[in-house]
C-alpha cells in the first residue's frame, strides 16, 4: 500500500530545516565523482557528503519510506551526528528503533518471551 504524498508536509519540513531541494541536487558528474562512502543507501543512493544532502536524505526517507528505510536512516543520522546536525527525526528514530524492525531482533524477542499464564 502506498501512502499519499502530502506536499505541505514536505514544504514545512524544508522551512524548518532551512534549505531547498535545489540546494541539495547532485548532478550526474558530481554523483559519479563522489566516493562510495559518501552514500548512505544501497546502490549509491542517498548521498550525504554535506549538511544539505543529509537534511535532504532525512526528509526523503520520512516522506517516501522505501524498503529498508530504517537502516538507511540509521546511517544518515550517524552522518548527521558527525556533522553536528540536530534533527528531531534522528532523535525519535534512533538505532533502537532500527533494531526493533530487524528480523533477528524480532526472532530473539519472540524466542525469549517470558512465560506467563496471562500472556497466552
Amino acid at each position: 500500500m502506498v501512502e499519499e504524498f502530502d506536499e505541505s508536509v514536505l514544504k514545512a519540513m524544508q522551512e524548518l530545516e532551512g534549505y531547498t531541494f535545489e540546494e541539495a541536487k547532485v548532478t550526474y558528474q558530481q554523483r559519479k565523482d563522489l566516493p562510495a562512502t559518501a552514500f548512505c543507501g544501497p546502490n549509491r543512493t542517498y548521498p550525504c557528503h554535506d549538511p544539505a544532502h543529509v537534511r535532504n536524505a532525512i526528509v526523503r526517507l520520512m516522506t517516501f519510506k522505501p524498503k529498508g528505510w530504517m537502516a538507511i536512516l540509521g546511517r544518515v543520522c550517524a552522518r548527521a551526528k558527525k556533522m553536528k546536525i540536530e534533527s528531531s527525526v534522528c532523535e525519535k528514530y534512533g538505532k533502537a528503533t532500527y533494531h526493533e524492525e530487524s528480523k533477528i531482533f524480532k526472532w530473539y524477542v519472540e524466542k525469549h518471551k517470558p512465560e506467563c499464564p496471562e500472556c497466552k
